[in-house]
């Protein structure tokens, strides 16, 4: 909702490349999982793969608010 709110000239392409972020992320999901069977570790190592996965998106979607609390007074009014 962030992005959205803060594409205001342009909430139908904002609103496009968040499902393209969200469709990319699912497919790397997929992939990652199938790269660690590839490579021959055992099944059992995939909840800590896909743990891996869910921390880093979970800092990735983290990351806006914490650039925004430290922005400089001037920025945050856009």
């Amino acid at each position: 909702m962030l992005i959205v709110e803060r594409a205001s000239a342009a909430p139908n392409l904002a609103s496009t490349l968040n499902q393209g972020a969200f469709n990319l992320g699912n497919a790397s999901g997929a992939w990652l999982g199938g790269a660690t069977i590839g490579v021959g570790w055992p099944l059992c190592w995939l909840p800590y793969v896909g743990t891996a996965i869910a921390l880093g998106a979970l800092g990735l979607a983290a990351w806006p608010y914490s650039v925004e609390q430290h922005a400089p007074a001037c920025l945050t009014r856009f």
